[in-house]
C-alpha cells in the first residue's frame, strides 16, 4: 500500500490473507484469530463472488514472503495482468473492505477516528 495507506491496513491485510487462504478454516490458534477471522467474513459476505476471486487471486499467494508494507501486492498485479485503472479499482475495493474490516474490530470508529492504543506491561 501507499505511504497514505491508513494505519490499520497491514494488519487488516493480514486479516484477509489468512481468511482467503482457507475460508472453512474451523481450528484457530485462539480466540483472537478467531474474531479476525469472523469478522473479515462478515465484512466479504457484503460483497459479491467476483469480488472475493479477485482478492483471492492478488491477496494469496503461497511462497511468497509478505512483509508489513504489502510490496507484493503491485507486482503482483502486474503478473496477473491488470492494467492500471484495473489497479485502481483493486485498490478501491481493498480501502473499502479494510475500512469495514478495521471498523468492525474496533481498530477505528466509524468515521475513521483512531482508537488509541495502550501496552499493558
Amino acid at each position: 500500500m501507499s505511504a497514505r495507506a491508513p494505519e490499520y491496513t497491514p494488519m487488516c491485510n493480514r486479516h484477509l490473507r489468512f481468511y482467503l487462504s482457507d475460508p472453512n478454516r474451523t481450528e484457530f490458534q485462539d480466540y483472537i484469530a478467531e474474531k479476525q477471522f469472523r469478522a473479515v467474513e462478515k465484512v466479504l459476505a457484503d460483497f459479491s463472488p467476483e469480488e472475493r476471486s479477485r482478492l483471492k487471486e492478488v491477496m494469496v499467494c503461497p511462497g511468497r514472503s509478505r512483509d508489513l508494507t504489502d510490496s507484493y501486492i503491485r507486482p503482483r498485479l502486474s503478473e496477473l495482468g491488470y492494467s492500471a485503472a484495473e489497479a485502481n479499482d483493486f485498490y478501491a475495493l481493498l480501502t473499502r473492505i479494510n475500512k469495514k474490516i478495521a471498523i468492525s474490530l474496533g481498530y477505528i470508529a466509524g468515521r475513521r477516528q483512531p482508537i488509541h492504543w495502550t501496552a499493558n506491561f
